[in-house]
């Protein structure tokens, strides 16, 4: 599997919506109920193109990541694979470059996670561990 990133454009933004919504709503409709008009505007107002890289996997736009760093911390705001390419290792090969990034600017990682997301368990698995909560979300970190 040949997994590369591509900086995001304006024209992927329907591709990372899409994806978004494909991997998301689930939770979405869990905790919230669905409605198309609001998640769309929470959509545009959180997604920032210049933030955002494109996941391409076998020469395929597999899905979207944004990453936001400070003096201090990398925050994976998210990472977004769709379904016909997940449980092949892409995701746990993303983490692992960002850890790696991190570990080499001695820098914490740090992400949340729906706390029924099963990809909770790869965060724990990689060293992720759990510093709070609240009613939806698990927020973790790894220190470098």
């Amino acid at each position: 599997m040949d997994v590369v990133l591509r900086p995001a454009t304006p024209d992927d933004l329907i591709f990372a919506r899409a994806i978004y919504y494909e991997t998301q709503r689930w939770v979405i409709e869990h905790y919230f109920g669905w409605n198309e008009a609001n998640e769309n505007e929470k959509f545009l107002n959180n997604f920032n193109a210049e933030k955002a890289q494109i996941i391409v996997i076998d020469s395929m736009n597999a899905g979207w990541l944004q990453v936001f760093e400070d003096d201090a911390n990398i925050e994976v705001g998210g990472i977004y694979i769709s379904n016909q390419f997940q449980n092949r290792g892409a995701g746990t090969l993303l983490l692992t470059w960002i850890m790696n990034d991190a570990e080499s600017k001695r820098k914490t990682v740090t992400l949340s996670t729906a706390k029924i997301n099963p990809a909770r368990r790869l965060y724990e698995r990689l060293g992720f561990r759990p510093v709070r909560e609240d009613e939806r979300k698990i927020y973790m970190q790894k220190d470098f």
